[in-house]
């Protein structure tokens, strides 16, 4: 993440881990091996966040994760920076070491 100042930090959750990004700070992710997981995502006022992932996701009637990817179509992501007020910075410049 990289903090209104411009500086920049990377940290490794493990599980039981918590991570914290600020309002209107640029942040990544990725996963680091192939069992590890995401499970869960907290939000302000009003579940905006979430509403976020509603809208980019799709409906699936099994618990756990699918067997195949889904991956939104391109087209789908340009509808959510006016909904949900997120900005992509597809060249952001991270220096961390990842």
């Amino acid at each position: 993440m990289e903090d209104l100042e411009g500086e920049q930090q990377e940290k490794l959750l493990t599980s039981g881990d918590f991570g914290f990004v600020p309002k209107n700070c640029p942040h990544a992710y990725r996963i680091e091996r192939h069992h590890s997981l995401v499970v869960g995502v907290a939000a302000g006022r009003g579940g905006t966040f979430e509403r976020f992932f509603e809208t980019l996701g799709t409906p699936t009637e099994e618990l756990g994760l699918p067997q195949q990817p889904y991956v939104p179509a391109p087209q789908k992501f340009a509808t959510v920076p006016q909904q949900y007020d997120v900005t992509f910075l597809p060249d952001h410049q991270w220096r961390t070491q990842g």
